[in-house]
């Protein structure tokens, strides 16, 4: 095939966008040579796909090329010749140029605005995991894990004396410490809270912990850089409140052997919505009754979260200004931010630069998951994915991984399907789909000509009807956590789109929504464009109402208002006229549904190969239920998602662990 701007956009491969910007600055900068204009448009296409750059020497490689008509063979330009005619281009220029494109040693091309975030990041990263906390009692914090990270004298998980309850539980002494220290380390008996609490995270079968949330909690302690990674259920929220703590204790010791009023740490609690930050809320508020420490430090701890946006602050309501950045620093000492994979670059980059020099940083959340919706895989590139840590370099001390899931006991199907798709295993996926033994996850194969069955909009029926028949806010924005449909695809047939038209179609003659409206109370939402003055950003979900009563100055009419969860864990409306752009949210894209659970999930996955199917989707998908996974695809769809992978083009893997000179 040949390789021309045109040819690549009737194809598909190229938008109009890509072609628009690439003949632009070919017109601006007076550039004729045909490969640095198509590598500009390359450029733009990747970054609309969510890559950070162009890997040119990769791209050349490549012998076919995915279209909207199938695959087609390609011949790219020879990859030296083409990088030579980039390097002599006005178009691309070195670090410290201005120039809108950038080109690496290794061939990557950037935009330059990408590439800057790029760089900014790594740096920030770098020097925050090169530093030790020097101020920090070492065996103080020994004896602090030993106490936050013991439970042997806890029970087993539902098994309470005789008196239905579990024994109060008590922290050993450490009264070995003098002065002022003894208060935060002696033998204290905890409030009733702290007996509820066992049932979070809990371990199974009366073992103890392991060792990986211990090993977490002290790098986190020792460094002013941590990554904490592991699948749902894995405890990263249990043993941040812990590392809160120890971080609180710190403090407060230090300030009373030096006689000086104790001053906490500020703590700044941080995810990427409104939805997983008021689920970070909650999850820190239950937690902290579980910590054997004194009242003083549980108080001391934040609960309290907030959307990253809404914490760095929109300037005048623009996407690229915020309030806080280098010269105006977020007030926080620790700042902890929740499902860090949905985090894209430029917003990473932005918060990094807006966290004060001297304060730590801790990201929780799953490296295996799908990256974010926009440019960039964060925490993969962070982590390593890919790489042999024991061969890594200073980055590896900052990661601490948690392998063991308490949500999935060891008979749990959706806890073992996952880890067969992580570990790449089709056969064993399917087996557990097509097992009568294993009820909580099944395939249900598409019917003939690839439509899908009669039983997911059955299902959907059953599952939308507590969301409908709710009658407050609350209610109905905790019915929404109790049944999803998952899609690969926002268009087509079997893309989410098509099938939130479908699932109305059912509901409407079910009787649980009325026709010919869009405007109903029980409609759940999902924002499809970032609204800053309305503090409204692309995935957040929500549920339209109709007020109680009609309003005053309203001609008796009810008033439509959209329900979104609030990051304190109340509610929080919106007139539904002031809606940014937004549509149905009976069926989500599993990019959306990152940062939700639910408690059963319908995955509908089309019946031809895609570019967007991979692992990584189906394992984010997978992991999305609590208690239940009906997956809607053939075994042959299946075993393309477990086999397939798709790592995004970026250079900061390298910049961090140092592969490549």
């Amino acid at each position: 095939m040949s390789v021309d701007l045109n040819a690549l956009r009737e194809l598909g491969a190229l938008s109009e966008l890509d072609v628009h910007f690439a003949t632009t600055l070919a017109r601006l900068a007076g550039q004729t040579d045909a490969r640095v204009v198509l590598a500009a448009a390359l450029v733009s296409q990747k970054v609309q796909a969510g890559h950070v750059c162009l890997d040119l020497p990769a791209l050349c490689r490549e012998t076919v090329l995915e279209t909207a008509d199938g695959p087609r063979a390609i011949d790219w330009p020879e990859a030296q010749a083409w990088l030579q005619a980039l390097r002599a281009s006005a178009l691309v220029g070195g670090s410290d140029a201005v120039t809108p494109l950038y080109l690496d040693a290794s061939g990557r091309v950037y935009l330059r605005r990408y590439y800057e975030h790029e760089r900014t990041l790594a740096l920030a990263i770098l020097a925050r995991a090169a530093r030790a906390d020097e101020q920090l009692d070492r065996s103080g914090l020994q004896r602090a894990l030993d106490r936050l990270f013991t439970r042997a004298h806890e029970q087993e998980p539902g098994r309470a004396g005789a008196s239905g309850r579990a024994p109060a539980p008590t922290v050993r002494s450490h009264r070995k410490r003098t002065g002022a220290q003894l208060d935060l380390f002696a033998s204290t008996q905890l409030d009733a809270a702290s007996a509820a609490a066992r049932e979070i995270n809990a371990p199974v079968d009366g073992e103890v912990d392991p060792d990986d949330q211990r090993l977490a909690a002290q790098r986190a302690a020792e460094r002013a850089f941590c990554v904490i990674s592991g699948g749902p259920g894995t405890g990263k929220t249990s043993t941040v409140v812990k590392i809160l703590a120890l971080l609180v204790e710190q403090r407060l010791a230090r300030a009373q052997a030096q006689a000086r009023t104790p001053e906490p740490p500020r703590g700044l609690l941080l995810a990427p919505t409104g939805k997983a930050a008021a689920r970070l809320s909650q999850a820190i508020k239950r937690a902290k009754g579980t910590l054997h420490a004194t009242a003083e430090v549980r108080d001391a701890i934040p609960d309290e979260a907030s959307t990253i946006h809404r914490a760095l602050g929109t300037s005048g309501g623009h996407a690229q200004r915020f309030r806080h950045h280098r010269d105006a620093p977020l007030a926080a000492d620790v700042v902890v931010v929740d499902e860090a994979s949905m985090v894209d670059l430029a917003l990473m980059a932005r918060l990094f630069d807006a966290v004060p020099a001297d304060a730590r940083v801790i990201l929780l959340g799953d490296k295996d998951q799908l990256a974010s919706v926009e440019a960039g895989a964060v925490l993969g590139d962070i982590c390593g994915a890919g790489l042999d840590h024991a061969a890594a370099g200073e980055i590896a001390a900052s990661i601490a991984l948690l392998t063991r899931s308490y949500r999935y006991g060891p008979e749990s199907g959706i806890g073992r399907l996952a880890d067969a798709i992580n570990q790449a295993q089709p056969e064993r996926a399917l087996e557990l789909l097509r097992d009568p033994g294993v009820t909580d996850v099944v395939l249900v194969d598409h019917a003939a000509g690839g439509a899908l069955s009669d039983a997911l909009y059955r299902a959907a029926v059953t599952g939308f009807r507590p969301l409908l028949e709710a009658s407050g806010a609350a209610d109905k924005l905790r019915a929404l956590d109790g049944f999803a449909v998952l899609c690969a695809h926002r268009r087509g047939p079997h893309g989410q789109l098509a099938i939130n038209k479908r699932i109305e179609s059912a509901l409407r003659s079910a009787g649980l929504a009325p026709a010919g409206s869009d405007r109903y109370s029980g409609r759940p939402v999902i924002v499809t464009q970032n609204d800053y003055q309305a503090r409204l950003f692309n995935g957040e979900v929500g549920v339209l109402l109709h007020d109680a009563e009609p309003a005053g100055d309203a001609g008796g009419v009810r008033r439509l208002a959209a329900h979104f969860a609030a990051a304190d864990g109340g509610v929080r409306a919106i007139a539904a006229a002031r809606l940014p752009p937004h549509e149905s949210a009976y069926a989500l894209s599993v990019h959306k549904s990152q940062g939700s659970e639910f408690d059963e999930v319908a995955v509908v996955l089309p019946p031809d190969a895609s570019p967007v199917l991979s692992r990584e989707l189906l394992y984010t998908a997978v992991t999305r239920a609590r208690k239940r996974v009906t997956i809607h695809a053939s075994a042959q769809i299946v075993t393309l998602c477990v086999q397939r992978t798709v790592p995004r083009a970026s250079g900061l893997r390298d910049a961090l662990w140092s592969t490549r000179g």
